[in-house]
């Protein structure tokens, strides 16, 4: 006969068994994306719980449903964005981010007003986005200003966001890469940042993300 287990042999051996089943529940629950749930909802509740801490002056200029009644449906004459444009540059700002993505060309006198609006400014920041699988076949395509207009900007930051899978977006990357290139998130481009080195990866590679604090 064997002799019998002493009760600190047993005990370990409890607490082995109820470390397994934890390791192996916490498991199931992370697949199961419930504890991102209730990730979510807790980062969420925190957020609305405590006061906004203070802010740079940071002013949006939102092409909204009134803007859009006033000035008319969107897209508008590039015309009339170079005079956005030209307003905003009179209030003497660090730095403008026109956020509108400027791929296609349009009637050339009002291509031609926005890029000299963007380079009288001299410090306008345009967008890039990339487009996952790209066409024919390519990993990537990068939607980006025309050339003409391109130049005659300051820089150009990424506007790719991820949501969360309730459509709710809580993080955002500060650096892309594609095609052996990489770009700062817009915002971090008109503070003057540099994207960070990325790995040299088929398709698009992303670093350093951030929560974004609301």
């Amino acid at each position: 006969m064997s002799a019998p287990r002493s009760p600190l042999a047993l005990l370990r051996r409890e607490w082995w068994l109820l470390a397994a089943a934890c390791l192996i529940g916490t498991a199931a629950l992370e697949r199961s994306g419930l504890t991102a749930r209730i990730d979510h909802i807790v980062y969420d509740a925190l957020l609305s719980r405590r006061p906004s801490p203070p802010t740079d002056p940071i002013l949006i200029v939102a092409l909204d449903e009134r803007s859009l009644t006033s000035v008319g449906a969107w897209p508008w004459p590039r015309s009339t964005q170079a005079e956005l444009v030209r307003r905003l540059a009179a209030a003497r700002p660090r730095a403008i981010g026109l956020d509108i993505l400027l791929t296609e060309p349009r009637d050339p006198e009002g291509d031609r007003a926005l890029a000299q609006a963007i380079a009288a400014a001299g410090n306008v920041y345009l967008p890039l986005a990339f487009i996952v699988p790209g066409r024919n076949g390519r990993p990537v395509d990068i939607e980006r200003a025309i050339p003409a207009i391109a130049r005659a900007s300051a820089g150009t930051g990424h506007v790719n966001l991820s949501p969360d899978a309730d459509g709710v977006t809580r993080s955002a990357w500060l650096a892309y890469g594609a095609a052996g290139a990489g770009w700062s998130a817009l915002p971090a481009a008109m503070l003057g940042q540099s994207p960070r080195s990325l790995a040299i990866e088929p398709g698009v590679t992303r670093s350093s993300p951030i929560m974004i604090d609301f």
